[in-house]
């Protein structure tokens, strides 16, 4: 993701799991990333991280979106095939 960030641009990124399956129980004690519900994530971001530019936010957006749209076209050529 890096190379398609503005030069200098430094992303942080904070790892974290999301269970979005209603019906799942969490247990979790001492995680080395953070665990939870989708209700349960806005608590789980780091309070302490400064807001993306609207410009970067659009950028990642897009890469993302980018890549997640690669992705479905090979599973749609893979179960096709």
């Amino acid at each position: 993701m890096a190379k398609n960030l503005p030069e200098g641009v430094n992303l942080q990124v904070h790892p974290m799991v999301v269970f979005t399956n209603s019906v799942v129980e969490l247990n979790v004690e001492k995680a080395e990333v953070a665990v939870c519900r989708p209700d349960k994530l806005r608590r789980k971001i780091p309070k302490n991280l400064p807001a993306l530019p609207t410009e970067i936010y659009q950028q990642i957006r897009q890469v993302l979106d980018a890549t997640a749209r690669q992705m479905n076209a090979s599973e749609q050529k893979s179960s096709a095939g």
